[in-house]
Parts: C-alpha cells; structure tokens; sequence
C-alpha cells in the first residue's frame, strides 16, 4: 500500500488536486501510516514526501490559484527539485507546461518579507561576512569574523557542520555547484578546500 502511495504522490497530480491549506494535514496523517513499517524503501518515500509537503505548504500558498486554493505545478516543481524528488518535479513541470505557466517563480521579495522567508539561520557568534549557495538551493555555506563557515541544509533551515580551520576572520566564501565542495578564504593569507559532505578540510592554500 506504502508503494501506491509513494508513487501517486511522485505524480503530481493526487498533491495539485488538494487545496494548499489542507497539505501539511494530510502529510501528518500519512506520515503516521508509514511508520507502521519504518524498514520498507516506500515508507521512507512517503516520509521524504510527507516531510516536502510540511515544509512547503506555506509556500505554495503564496502562489496557489486564488479561487480554488490548489497549488501552481511551477512551485511545485520548484519545491521538489529543493527536495531532490525527481519524478515529482518531471511530473510538476509537465503539469505546469500543459497550463502554459513560467516554469520560475519569484521566491522572495523584501516587501512581503514576513511571508517570504523561509528560515532564519542562526549559529555565528559574530558578523557574517559571506555566504553561497549551491546551484540546487540545497545546501549554504557562510563565513564569519567568529573564524568558522556554517554547512547549511536549506531545505529544513539546520545546520550540517561547522567548519574550524582558519586562524582568522573568515572574509568570504564560495560552493560548487553540486554543494559538494566549498572554499573559504581569511585575513590569516589562507584558502581552505573543504568537503561540505563530511565537514573536512581537502587542501589548505597559503597566498
């Protein structure tokens, strides 16, 4: 049953035809159905699922059809490529193209700031003086005068790891494109090459 569930879900169309203000209750009551058996691969599907739909139901609020309250398949394919669900998002995007829609949507704006924001990332014991982002908007990377980066995990707004290494304040920072990979640069005249998956430091170039 678990795998039915999974599969309508990475469809599309079962989350597009639920008003937005009723998808974080669903996804609470079937999460409640997966833990029933925690080892079957389709029960930490419908987690993963469960858990998109909780974090982004706000979101898709914002830009959901005023009349009916249903979702835009654009966003949606936006959330569930923040997600890493892939079939979601092929399904999302293919809804979207059949409306005729932009497939990309304004996701911030500072004069709804209060509704816009997603997380407020706190950790630094002082100024932040870079940060970057990974092409898939998955993980963040900032750097500090504190003399530490912070590994964020956007999707969920927590931190991964945090990085030591420099002997000074960190000036700033950059990550690859997959966000395997970051490199921090500080007044003590070093680079760092660091492995954003494991928190480790790869190569330490002096200037």
């Amino acid at each position: 049953m678990l795998e039915h569930v999974a599969r309508e879900l990475d469809g599309a169309n079962p989350i597009l035809a639920l008003p937005t203000n009723r998808l974080a209750e669903v996804a609470r009551a079937l999460e409640s159905l997966s833990k029933l058996d925690t080892e079957l691969e389709a029960s930490r599907a419908v987690v993963d699922l469960c858990r998109l739909l909780r974090f982004e139901a706000y979101a898709l609020s914002l830009t959901a059809d005023r009349v009916s309250h249903l979702a835009d398949p654009a966003q949606l394919a936006y959330a569930a490529g923040l997600h890493n669900r892939g079939a979601l998002r092929e399904r999302s995007e293919e809804a979207a193209g059949g409306k005729r829609t932009p497939h990309f949507r304004l996701c911030w704006t500072t004069a709804q700031l209060r509704r816009s924001l997603r997380h407020r990332l706190r950790g630094h014991e002082d100024v932040v003086l870079g940060c970057a982002i990974s092409a898939d908007g998955r993980t963040g990377l900032s750097a500090s005068v504190d003399r530490t980066l912070i590994v964020w995990d956007l999707a969920t707004g927590e931190e991964r790891h945090r990085l030591r290494g420099h002997e000074s304040r960190i000036t700033g920072c950059s990550i690859s494109a997959d966000g395997s990979t970051g490199l921090s640069v500080s007044d003590d005249q070093t680079l760092i090459v660091w492995d954003l998956a494991s928190g480790g430091e790869r190569h330490r170039l002096r200037i």
